[in-house]
């Protein structure tokens, strides 16, 4: 996660996050909480 800008995270979780709301299955829905629980570690603010 250090080796992109942040705004380019941002971007890529905001567009995946539309097929993630769509097709994901629960442990699809755990694997991204994952994700997303490390991106927010890190400091990276993501848009809700």
């Amino acid at each position: 996660l250090d080796m992109l800008p942040a705004e380019k995270i941002q971007q890529e979780i905001a567009y995946l996050t539309i097929a993630i709301d769509k097709t994901a299955g629960p442990k699809e829905l755990e694997a991204w909480s994952w994700l997303m629980a490390k991106i927010n570690d890190v400091g990276i603010q993501l848009n809700d």
